[in-house]
């Protein structure tokens, strides 16, 4: 219960059973001691059980999660769990900007859901040379997503950050590009001049055709 407890800490909001599976699923929790564990955790007020559509959400308290994660370090499992929550991030948020967006308050709320851990992945991924690529892409993702969402000053920030992540110049470009189109877009003519005209600087150096 305990390594279960330490594992979900990485979530910075709610989660389902469904989602502690895939990120605290590896060896030696499996699937039945991830579902009871979970219930012994509620029971002791470790964790607390709201009910939702999708079925129980589950969330650790601040402090809960603090001891956590701090307890994640001294298993030497930090890496391994953020990575998975990482890719767990990922995959949502590639699922969500390929969804019917028909009925649009379901998919806010979908969004909202999620979008803290995203957050939370992106910052953590940027921070290592190894993962540049991976945070790269996850940044753009999170700036369409919250583009969609109505959050234009967040869409902007995050293509900006995408561009200083690019693995290309020609991803820097398009990064580039897109965040200068969210500034317009708030109305911000200085900020949309400052992004193409460092576009355009990218454009001049090797690489970027």
């Amino acid at each position: 219960d305990l390594r279960l407890l330490r594992r979900v800490a990485v979530f910075t909001a709610p989660f389902t059973a469904g989602d502690a599976v895939d990120v605290a699923g590896f060896a030696p929790l499996d699937v039945a001691e991830i579902a009871d564990g979970l219930g012994r955790l509620t029971e002791q007020s470790l964790l607390i059980g709201t009910p939702a559509a999708a079925g129980l959400r589950y969330r650790a308290l601040e402090t809960i999660r603090q001891y956590g994660i701090a307890a994640l370090a001294a298993a030497a499992e930090l890496d391994q769990t953020r990575s998975r929550h990482l890719a767990w991030c990922r995959a949502i948020a590639s699922q969500l900007g390929s969804d019917d967006h028909g009925d649009r308050g379901a998919w806010r709320s979908r969004f909202d859901d999620i979008a803290d851990d995203v957050r939370a992945a992106l910052a953590w991924s940027a921070a290592r040379p190894e993962l540049r690529a991976q945070a790269h892409t996850l940044a753009g993702d999170l700036a369409a997503l919250a583009f969609t969402r109505g959050l234009v000053g967040e869409a902007q920030q995050r293509y900006e950050q995408a561009a200083d992540l690019a693995p290309t110049p020609i991803a820097r470009i398009a990064a580039l590009q897109l965040a200068s189109s969210a500034a317009a877009g708030r109305l911000d003519g200085d900020a949309a001049l400052r992004l193409r005209l460092l576009a355009a600087e990218a454009v001049a150096r090797p690489g970027a055709r």
